[in-house]
């Protein structure tokens, strides 16, 4: 009997060749061929400057210092309250690119007086250590119980920075219960939470045995250039010497992490400048690095001045509203401007710098 349909194999290019099609028609009407042209620019970002500042007029900011198992409030609580309440500079040597302070240049300032500068003698801080200047709350943990784990150097710490945000902020709680409790002064605005991590020179004999218990108990040998960080078994390493413990033990806080985030004024052992920067990102200013010069003229490496949130004109305008529109105006016509970069306390149109129109969509100049 003769095959009256061709063999299954002579089918098979055939079938495919239209499935090839029925497939590719599918993804031709699944994605059309799009368009040729410029592709159209997203819309320009809306450009709202603050009309008021974020705060006026004298505001608290309430200090409350936190101690540690392993740390000791300063003696000379004088001289610690003089640090917190200074914009001071540092030990910061000139940098030849002009990014740097140095001392030489640089004028300690108070905090008042360094805002009032700041804002036009709109907005200062008032500090209000909570409940008192003598007053301290203590913290049952070791310092490193807030800061990320390390088996060698911080076996206490978090591993997880969940279970670190937790730990920082029942601190933070139990610290304010603390300081709430007997401050009879005026309601802060603002709360800094001031972390010292200054150790005694003579540790406390109770410390030193909590703290050893923490530890695997042993060492690893040591090489002539570094202890090794990992847990070592007991067979090939030397007992922990408690005499030398606390050169083991050193706990560290990044920036970001849950006991320094960005969103509390958070700062270690009366740092003024530290303190001055925090407030800053408080009324509302950016960062904005690098924006400092050795010749600004008031110190500090922390200070808004150096690194940010900065005392630049367009940023005290945009964000704070504490000079006028007009003292930082837009250039839309070709001509001759003039800058008064220096008058901190512009007189009438005085322009503190210029924002001038580029051809891309999104962006301007900025000239100061």
């Amino acid at each position: 009997m003769k095959k009256i349909f061709p063999a299954r194999e002579h089918f098979q290019p055939v079938l495919h060749a239209l499935l090839f099609l029925i497939g590719l028609s599918a993804i031709v009407s699944a994605h059309p061929p799009k368009k040729s042209g410029p592709p159209k620019a997203a819309p320009v970002p809306r450009y709202e400057p603050a009309r008021s500042p974020v705060v006026t007029g004298e505001f608290v900011v309430g200090v409350v210092n936190v101690t540690f198992k392993e740390t000791v409030f300063p003696e000379d609580v004088d001289a610690a309250m003089s640090d917190l309440l200074r914009v001071t500079d540092t030990n910061l040597e000139a940098d030849p690119t002009g990014g740097g302070k140095s001392s030489a240049y640089a004028s300690p300032v108070n905090q008042d007086e360094y805002f009032k500068i700041y804002s036009n003698d709109i907005a200062w801080p008032k500090i209000a250590v909570m409940p008192d200047e003598k007053s301290h709350y203590q913290d049952p943990n070791f310092y490193g119980y807030y800061c990320e784990f390390d088996q060698f150097s911080n076996p206490i710490g978090w591993k997880d920075a969940e279970e670190g945000a937790k730990r920082v902020e029942k601190m933070n709680q139990e610290a304010m219960r603390f300081a709430v409790k007997n401050y009879r002064g005026t309601k802060p605005r603002f709360i800094c939470y001031n972390y010292i991590t200054r150790r005694t020179d003579n540790p406390d004999e109770k410390a030193t045995e909590a703290l050893f218990e923490l530890y695997p108990g042993y060492v690893d040998v040591e090489d002539g250039s570094r202890k090794t960080q990992a847990r070592i078994k007991e067979g090939s390493a030397v007992p922990i010497d408690k005499t030398d413990l606390w050169g083991y033990y050193s706990p560290v806080c990044k920036w970001g992490e849950p006991a320094w985030p960005n969103s509390k004024i958070q700062i270690n052992d009366f740092a003024g400048g530290v303190l001055a920067h925090e407030i800053g990102h408080c009324l509302g200013a950016p960062d904005v690095y690098r924006i400092g010069r050795f010749n600004e003229g008031i110190g500090g490496d922390a200070s808004l001045l150096f690194y940010g949130p900065t005392a630049n004109a367009f940023s005290r305008f945009y964000h704070h509203a504490y000079i006028k529109e007009e003292n930082h105006p837009t250039i839309k016509t070709s001509g001759t401007y003039t800058l008064h970069p220096r008058h901190i306390k512009p007189t009438g149109t005085e322009a503190l710098g210029y924002l001038i129109p580029s051809s891309h969509p999104h962006y301007m100049y900025h000239v100061e």
